[in-house]
């Protein structure tokens, strides 16, 4: 496996579609069409890839230990207000027992609470910073690399 963080977009996306299947619908591929979520699955930087591969393997292991591997899937993975969200949701109508809901919380609180600690961008140490009211968990590096970007008008140019 190559450097996670060196991987763009689409291709940590297929990694995770690939070493996750069975974390997300037998449907995928028609569900993108009509999610947003899916469609741009993960919605975050490259600074986090490690972390959420690490959040989903320890959610595919727990599920699978509870016999709930391929009846929960991944519902969207996202930055906000400067964490990282993972959603985690039962197929259909089906309800989970408790201690399966909270076994999977526990793993998304303890990956949410980390990533305010990890820059988005690079992952390095960093914290959540506001800026023109979007929080974002950057190091010093990137946060002032993001506020000069403001700065200067928000130019046409990549500021990471």
């Amino acid at each position: 496996m190559s450097d996670l963080k060196a991987m763009n977009h689409d291709d940590f996306r297929a990694y995770l579609l690939d070493r996750y299947a069975s974390l997300f619908p037998p449907d995928f591929e028609a569900s993108k069409a009509k999610s947003f979520a899916y469609q741009y699955l993960p919605e975050c930087e490259s600074g986090w890839h490690p972390l959420i591969d690490e959040a989903l393997q320890r959610i595919d292991d727990f599920l699978q230990k509870e016999g709930w591997l391929g009846k929960a899937f991944v519902r969207q993975v996202k930055e906000k207000f400067g964490g990282l969200r993972i959603y985690v949701r039962p197929d259909g109508d089906t309800d989970w027992p408790d201690h399966v809901a909270e076994g999977v919380g526990k793993i998304r609180m303890e990956i949410e609470d980390r990533s305010a600690h990890i820059c988005e961008i690079c992952g390095e140490r960093g914290e959540i910073v506001v800026i023109d009211s979007y929080h974002q968990c950057l190091c010093p590096e990137h946060h002032k690399r993001r506020l000069n970007w403001v700065e200067a008008g928000r130019p046409d140019v990549d500021w990471r």
